[in-house]
């Protein structure tokens, strides 16, 4: 069997899956059984393919039919321009997400002091996407990345590593900030919010990422009111905290933190799709 037949009978069992991206897919789950690029995937596909390619590349297929996600299977994931590597032991890092980052590159450009002494904390950092992308806009700084699990940050070590940031970026295990001590200038996050209905309903592929890094509470935000009450602790007078957050949480946990004294001011930031996504808060 050539190439560019196998690959049109994968997309047709990933149409029939309910894939919608199936095109995409099915070249991308080739490349990686074959170990190819895309430029090399394209230029052969005329090319006969082996019994045991055609076997390797049917694993990856019949996993991907089975909803696992694509970033799983590929064991990659793009964020911010970098190449992270991602498994099941952590969430996979999302483009809304991303609107973290520029936010709080954005504040930490505006110091009238520079960032030499900055200290951020990425608190739940997962595969390290957040606390990376930032140490590479800010080398100078002192970042700390926490996260309850273990498996997470072995992770995020490997992504450290990867990117070159491994003595900038501080990986700690901790429950939420039970531990942590002294301030910083900066808290991101992007914790779990999805609520106890949601997570009856969850896409498939969903099933697959880990269960503490998606569940925020019987209504989805109890736990980003936890977080940001423990960091409005621990950040310095005209510091700022970025959240995460469902749209349908923003009002609230607006409501729940318009009280804590700590907290000057606080608003939404819209996504990509234009629904409320990043609560900006400052101290």
């Amino acid at each position: 069997m050539k190439l560019d037949q196998l690959s049109a009978n994968i997309n047709q069992r990933l149409l029939l899956a309910g894939i919608m991206e199936a095109m995409l897919e099915s070249e991308l789950l080739i490349c990686k059984a074959l170990d190819i690029s895309k430029e090399h995937y394209y230029a052969e596909l005329q090319t006969d393919i082996t019994e045991g390619e055609i076997n390797n590349i049917n694993g990856l297929v019949r996993r991907r039919i089975n909803r696992e996600p694509l970033s799983y299977i590929c064991s990659h994931r793009e964020f911010y321009g970098l190449d992270l590597y991602v498994d099941g032991r952590v969430l996979i890092p999302r483009q809304e997400t991303e609107i973290i980052v520029d936010k709080a590159i954005h504040f930490l450009k505006s110091k009238v002091n520079g960032t030499q002494h900055i200290k951020i904390l990425d608190l739940g950092t997962g595969s390290g996407a957040i606390a990376i992308a930032l140490a590479k806009f800010f080398p100078e700084a002192k970042i700390y990345a926490t996260d309850v699990s273990i498996d997470a940050l072995q992770v995020a070590k490997i992504n450290c590593f990867t990117h070159n940031v491994d003595r900038i970026v501080n990986l700690m295990c901790l429950d939420g900030l039970t531990g942590f001590n002294g301030r910083v200038d900066i808290v991101v996050a992007n914790p779990p919010y999805l609520s106890k209905n949601e997570m009856i309903g969850i896409q498939p592929e969903l099933l697959f990422e880990p269960h503490m890094a998606l569940y925020g509470g019987l209504a989805g935000w109890e736990k980003s009111v936890e977080l940001i009450e423990s960091a409005s602790q621990i950040i310095n007078i005209g510091g700022k905290a970025f959240f995460e957050t469902s749209p349908e949480s923003i009002d609230a946990i607006s409501r729940e933190i318009s009280e804590m004294a700590t907290i000057s001011k606080f608003e939404p930031h819209l996504d990509y799709s234009g629904n409320n996504r990043v609560l900006d808060i400052s101290f």
